[in-house]
Formats: C-alpha cells, sequence, structure tokens
C-alpha cells in the first residue's frame, strides 16, 4: 500500500510540475494566471507546514484548498481546466483509498478548519450523508464542480 505522505509528494509534484508549463507555454488569461501562481504559492506552504509538521499552516493550506476548488470554475484555460478535473478526481479517488482525508491525521489531531468548512456547505446546501453516517458536505461540492468543469471542457471543444 502506497503511504499517504509519499502520494501527496507525487500528486503536488506532478500539478507544480504542470503548472509551471502551463505559465510558460499557455496564452493564460489575468484569472488563470492568478489562480495558477496562487496553487503554487498554497502548495509551497503545504509544503513548508509538512516539512516542518506545523498544524497552522497545514490546516490553512487545507481550508485554502477548499476555496481553490471552488475557483476552479471560472478558469478559462483548457489545459488548466483538465488539470482541475484530475486533481479533484484524485482526490476523490485518495478520499476512497486511503478510507479518509489524507490530511486528517487522527481523530487526536482533526483539522480545526472541518466545523467551518461542514457549516458554510450545510448553508449551501450540500449538507448529504453517506449510508454510514460519515458526512459528504465537501464531496458533494466537488462532484458538483466535476460535472461543471466537464461540461465547460465539453462546451469549450464544440466551439
Amino acid at each position: 500500500m502506497i503511504s499517504d505522505n509519499l502520494f501527496l509528494t507525487i500528486f503536488i509534484i506532478i500539478i507544480d510540475i504542470t503548472i509551471i508549463y502551463t505559465i510558460l507555454y499557455s496564452n493564460l488569461s489575468l484569472f488563470d494566471s492568478i489562480f495558477s501562481y496562487l496553487v503554487l504559492i498554497i502548495h509551497f506552504i503545504f509544503a513548508f507546514g509538512s516539512f516542518t509538521k506545523n498544524e497552522i499552516l497545514l490546516d490553512f493550506s487545507h481550508m485554502f484548498l477548499i476555496i481553490i476548488v471552488v475557483l476552479m470554475i471560472f478558469i478559462s484555460n483548457n489545459y488548466l481546466l483538465i488539470l482541475s478535473l484530475l486533481f479533484i478526481i484524485t482526490i476523490i479517488f485518495s478520499w476512497h483509498y486511503f478510507d479518509e482525508c489524507i490530511l486528517k491525521r487522527d481523530e487526536n489531531n482533526k483539522l480545526k478548519d472541518e466545523k467551518m468548512v461542514k457549516g458554510f456547505l450545510y448553508y449551501i446546501g450540500l449538507n448529504v450523508n453517506y449510508p454510514d453516517g460519515r458526512d459528504s458536505y465537501v464531496s458533494s461540492l466537488f462532484y458538483l464542480i466535476v460535472i461543471y468543469i466537464i461540461f465547460k471542457l465539453y462546451k469549450n471543444y464544440r466551439k
């Protein structure tokens, strides 16, 4: 079984290399450029927090992940849309493979932003639960964004 730290490291390196390549060789809109640099900055914060075991930085980057995923619906570059789609699908896969969020360390050290994220998603109507009792607030949001990105890519390729 692959360790969650190795999985995260490889995943982030692949994403960052792809984003840097896209920044260098694609004609990005202003939003796409800002989004790309924001993702790189958040990944740097996450890597630094992970290396130094700084829980505040890890929680900040984890909370910002939700914001980045929501911002993905405004991306116009097809390469970034495909990367975003693969990113979300990989996160969903990792939830099922590792049976929880990779950043959820243990019950005594649960992410501090979880309550805030659940509250936000509850108020926008994404309060579906799994049959075994686990909540799926974030996964519902991610599934909706996956569907939206697929439709956006379809529309872009039909032009």
